[in-house]
């Protein structure tokens, strides 16, 4: 997941409901970063921190490097020829395990079938969760 991390401690997004895509949308804050990736713990303490300032109907998009397969550990060399990897820079990460990361720090985290990111990652929600 590419995130800046200290944008991300303040972020507050709200956005058309029901946008399916990030394209044409305008985005009132974005967190971007270039070239830096996150642990998995790095992930689930910048979640927690969104989830808590994120407005009721807020939504907190982030893209990541994906693996299809979480039981793969190995390097995956993207259709760039770049490659990511489980255990350090650029990390990958399934969808399923970054989801449960989500839920388990009061998130609810939606695949977006959004194929317009320039490098090819994954997009993905976060909202608040019912119990959040």
């Amino acid at each position: 997941m590419r995130i800046l991390y200290s944008a991300l401690l303040s972020l507050l997004l709200t956005v058309p409901a029901g946008a399916a895509s990030l394209a044409g949308v305008t985005l009132p804050d974005k967190a971007e970063v270039k070239g830096q990736s996150l642990t998995l713990n790095g992930i689930a303490r910048c979640i927690a921190s969104v989830v808590k300032k994120l407005a009721p109907d807020g939504r907190f998009y982030a893209t990541w490097l994906d693996n299809p397969d979480p039981q793969r550990f190995g390097t995956l060399v993207r259709e760039d020829g770049a490659k990511s990897y489980s255990d350090r820079d650029p990390f990958h990460y399934s969808f399923a395990v970054l989801a449960a990361l989500a839920d388990a720090v009061g998130g609810r985290a939606e695949r977006l079938d959004d194929t317009s990111h320039p490098r090819g990652e994954a997009v993905m929600v976060i909202t608040r969760g019912s119990d959040s």
